[in-house]
């Protein structure tokens, strides 16, 4: 702009919006007096700023809320996606939402007053149809702290113990986070305590016996647990490091399955590098879903015990131990024996191996890794804008890259590996386990394939129906693998083994707001597992958004694979990530696929015919029986519109038409029969 404040970001959003498909219109603007150029005249993209994801902040496509209702689910949307400006149209998953988030949302909208579950926010992505379901939350009757005896074993506890590992107390999951203001540590006990009784997973206790491994629940701890204290202060700065990461390991290998000691956390003074908080807990006690309910009760603990009030944390949604027992019988029951078909169909075992640079032991104390990353940009269309363009989800993409990524390496264009996924869809018995702690993953195989398939947009369609033939989000297998009939289970047993394992974590950035007194330390948390265990997978891709910027981590074991293997590897994967983001950026991007219309039956071909050209199809559905006499009937007459139904009133008063106008599109959006069209 040649003067301050002379440029509308609103009227460059509406020229754009005339000129532009949807999806290619920007969701964020940010104004600069000049842009960045690097030494040879050309824009210097990592210079310039990144900007906050803002889908709804600008624009006349805005709708603001309308009743107490969604005002409600716009502000906890707002909260949890980090979006200034949330309208009622707007769709969860374009602003970036996730299936992780989700239980968020519903956790949040619980502590409001409003019951949801996260199948109704797949199945109604906007606040104006989600205030439409959502129930007015009643009083929680969760059993708590007197929740004791024995509890049947989860599929991926039984996964656990299957890897007959040498040292199964020593596999963790850890946080190491600094204080941005001290903490005491007797107060951090009581917060501590207060979790292990008011979540059962964390106090779990597990024996072996000739049959095999058992668990049962040990009564709440009636003393406030003890906080380790380690100052490492006075250690030159160049051994701190190393003195914390030996440390962090040896708390973490003192965890103890028989005594139901599964958390433990540990306050180190790093000096002048401040202060830093230890949380360790066994992973048969929690998962990536479980730290984030974890972290943000634990701060609430902390505020209230500061400000001498009471613990009031808030409610409960179904414990562990109810959903372990009721995803066992409903297995016993046959609940999931619809869906054995279909995991002993996967064609696991028509695809390559890895192949390998030399042999040797695949150990854990052998395991390096290779991280990469989305620049800013590409990770802010990632999230925001690509989902629209062919109504997937990130893991589409990140998927269908890495099919591209690995086949240079194999030769082939098909891959067979394990994803995993956080368990959590709302099962038979209807439980909320939005705020459950607990290991609730579920581990799934999947057998991807782009033979002869050619260029990105049908590339990441192809990807796209392949996981959503994936039955129950994946839940099924386990349940079928280790708690369904017997033969089933040795059928399951006997698949091949997937050497590459996959998750995506989703955001994590969102983990810890920004007003937290706590953030993610640099600095390592020790090891988290015996170095003396065999690795799960040959090549394991974890990861998520951290600081604006996808990254993940390509670990694999230095006896069986050189770095620059790896490193190639992922790399390619970038690339060819970085492509599939630019693709759907472009002009010529979108389309839909079989998925994205169940009810219409239609194959690939006879869909692209019916809506070629259309960018903002809801929905296509069969015509009801009396649609079609009626539109039989009309063959015959000028056109199918001449059959017009009518409605006439005297008006009392005048009528506003602006404010009539409006009412009326509400009713519109409310009723979607008033939208459809009739190919």
């Amino acid at each position: 702009p040649t003067e301050p404040g002379a440029l509308s970001v609103e009227r460059v959003r509406q020229e754009l919006s005339s000129r532009l498909p949807e999806h290619m219109v920007p969701s964020s603007y940010v104004v600069l007096s000049s842009l960045p150029l690097t030494a040879n005249g050309k824009v210097d993209r990592e210079a310039l700023p990144s900007p906050e994801p803002s889908p709804s902040s600008a624009g006349e496509g805005h709708v603001a809320p309308r009743t107490e209702r969604e005002s409600v689910l716009a502000r906890i949307w707002g909260e949890v996606l980090r979006v200034e400006r949330v309208g009622v149209t707007d769709d969860f998953f374009a602003l970036g939402g996730d299936s992780i988030l989700s239980l968020q949302i519903v956790a949040r909208a619980q502590r409001e007053g409003l019951r949801l579950t996260p199948r109704q926010l797949f199945e109604h992505p906007t606040v104006a149809e989600l205030a439409e379901v959502a129930e007015q939350a009643s009083e929680p009757g969760e059993e708590g702290s007197e929740i004791s005896g024995p509890v049947p074993l989860s599929p991926v506890e039984q996964w656990f113990f299957g890897q007959e590992l040498p040292e199964p107390h020593h596999f963790d999951q850890s946080l190491l986070l600094v204080l941005r203001r001290p903490i005491d540590a007797a107060m951090l006990g009581r917060a501590l305590s207060a979790l292990v009784a008011c979540h059962d997973a964390l106090r779990l206790r597990f024996w072996r016996e000739l049959e095999g491994w058992r668990q049962e629940l040990s009564p709440a701890p009636s003393e406030p647990e003890v906080v380790a204290r380690l100052d490492l202060g006075g250690l030159p700065a160049a051994r701190i490091e190393a003195a914390l990461a030996a440390a962090g390991g040896a708390l973490q290998a003192s965890l103890d399955l028989g005594s139901g000691r599964l958390l433990r956390g540990a306050l180190i003074d790093l000096g002048s590098r401040g202060e830093r908080l230890l949380l360790a807990a066994h992973h048969l006690a929690v998962d990536g879903v479980s730290w984030r309910v974890l972290l943000e009760e634990l701060q609430t603990m902390c505020e209230q015990l500061s400000q001498g009030l009471p613990i009031a944390l808030p409610a409960r949604t179904a414990p562990f131990s109810r959903w372990a027992a009721s995803l066992a019988e409903r297995a016993r029951a046959g609940g999931f024996s619809g869906e054995a078909a279909h995991w002993l169909g996967l064609p696991g075992g028509e695809v390559a191996r890895l192949p390998l640079d030399s042999a040797g032991q695949d150990l854990v104390g052998s395991a390096r890794a290779v991280t990469v990353g989305l620049d800013a940009a590409r990770t802010e269309a990632l999230l925001h804008r690509v989902p629209a363009v062919y109504r997937t989800g990130i893991q589409d993409l990140l998927l269908a890259a890495l099919v591209e990524a690995m086949a240079p390496w194999t030769g082939s264009r098909r891959l067979w590996l394990d994803l995993e996924g956080h368990g959590r869809e709302e099962g038979a018995a209807g439980l909320d386990l939005s705020r459950t702690v607990g290991w609730l993953t579920a581990i799934y195989p999947v057998a991807l394939d782009l033979t002869g398939i050619e260029g990105p947009g049908a590339a990441i369609r192809s990807i796209k129906e392949q996981l959503r033939r994936v039955p129950g989000q994946g839940a099924g297998f386990g349940a079928l693998r280790y708690l369904g009939a017997d033969e089933v289970r040795e059928a399951l047993a006997a698949l091949p083994a997937r050497e590459v394992s996959f998750n995506y974590l989703g955001q994590l950035d969102q983990a810890l707001p920004e007003s937290s007194w706590l953030s993610a330390a640099r600095e390592s948390a020790g090891a988290g597992q015996s170095p003396w265990g065999r690795r799960s997978h040959r090549l394991q891709i974890n990861g998520g958004v951290i600081g604006g910027r996808l990254q993940m981590s390509f670990a694999y074991g230095s006896a069986l694979h050189r770095e620059e293997t790896i490193a190639a590897l992922a790399e390619r994967w970038v690339a060819a990530l970085a492509g599939l983001v630019d693709h759907c950026l472009s002009p010529e991007a979108g389309g839909y696929t079989p998925s994205d219309f169940p009810l219409a039956g239609l194959d690939q071909a006879a869909l692209d015919e019916l809506a070629a050209g259309a960018r903002d199809l809801d929905d296509v559905y069969p015509l009801t029986p009396l649609q079609q006499g009626m539109l039989f009937h009309s063959l015959a007459a000028p056109r199918a519109g001449s059959y017009i139904t009518q409605f006439q009133c005297d008006l009392v008063g005048k009528l506003d038409l602006a404010a009539f106008g409006a009412a009326w599109q509400r009713v519109v959006d409310r009723h979607p029969v008033l939208r459809t069209g009739f190919v």
